[in-house]
């Protein structure tokens, strides 16, 4: 792999040929979706739930209404999320006036925590200019202390706008929006030209952020002092693709209908002995 990691404020960046994972006996398996349902099926009701709305713009003046029907698998072991244009015809009313996108969000929130481990996701970004997918998570203690005090992790974002830069971040208390921290990876082919593994092997008092099976950056809780460290609960995984707002850009001609983000799995594993994944509802209900 090769690529080029472009400086940012607070990272530590390493050098390429860092392995991202250990031996698999060391680092079991803990959770993983694999997307094998037939052609046209939801994701599993037992572990996502869908965002559904406009959100008045997310906290980002998005553009795109999120529904229960863009996610869907293609038959061939791969979740689609679809970005359709809506047309004005339909009088779908956003904060904005017509709703002009929609799109998914699903979350495992209060279905499956994760705390700590190797996380990863098979990813093929969408083409577009104002395309904002991602694949990220939350803090468990959102609902009651609200972001950023709850944590976030950008395990990536992708930007249209940007197509070779792949975004990885952590935003808390006093470090988010615009004063996060984090770091771009400089692709040498377009995100969306093919699948990528997108992960991090989260620790107690770290993070390291790779791609296709390379550590790219890492934070800790030393390197971000004296800002205060609130990785160290359970956090809901969350995927999406956004269209326009204030980190995506404005929509350009060449976002078509139709596009997609395409994820062909994810695997949560243990990473030095540290992970836990507590899955709230049976498999078997």
């Amino acid at each position: 792999m090769s690529g080029v990691l472009l400086p940012v404020t607070l990272c530590t960046l390493l050098t390429s040929g860092t392995t991202a994972w250990s031996a698999e006996e060391e680092n079991p398996l803990l959770w993983s979706q694999e997307f094998n349902e037939k052609s046209g099926s939801k994701p599993d009701p037992k572990y996502w739930n869908y965002d559904l709305g406009d959100g008045r713009g997310w906290g980002n003046r998005e553009l795109q209404l999120y529904t229960n029907v863009n996610a869907k698998t293609t038959g061939r072991g791969v979740l689609a999320i679809t970005a359709l244009q809506i047309s004005p015809k339909k009088k779908q009313i956003c904060y904005y006036g017509y709703c002009e996108w929609s799109s998914a969000r699903i979350t495992t929130k209060n279905k499956v925590w994760i705390k700590y481990g190797n996380i990863e996701a098979r990813i093929q970004m969408p083409a577009g200019t104002g395309t904002w997918p991602a694949f990220w998570m939350l803090g468990q203690n959102i609902d009651a202390v609200s972001w950023p005090t709850s944590g976030e992790i950008d395990i990536t974002e992708g930007l249209g706008r940007t197509p070779f830069l792949n975004y990885a971040t952590i935003h808390g208390p006093g470090y988010s929006g615009g004063s996060s921290i984090g770091a771009r990876y400089l692709n040498p082919k377009k995100l969306s030209e093919g699948f990528h593994i997108y992960g991090i092997n989260w620790s107690e008092d770290s993070i390291e952020w790779t791609f296709d099976g390379e550590v790219i950056f890492m934070q800790s809780k030393e390197l971000i002092t004296p800002r205060v460290w609130v990785f160290n609960q359970p956090f809901s995984l969350i995927l999406n693709v956004a269209m326009g707002g204030e980190f995506g850009g404005e929509v350009g001609k060449d976002a078509k209908s139709g596009l997609q983000m395409k994820v062909d799995w994810i695997r949560v594993k243990k990473f030095n002995g540290q992970g836990e994944v507590d899955i709230q509802t049976s498999p078997s209900s």
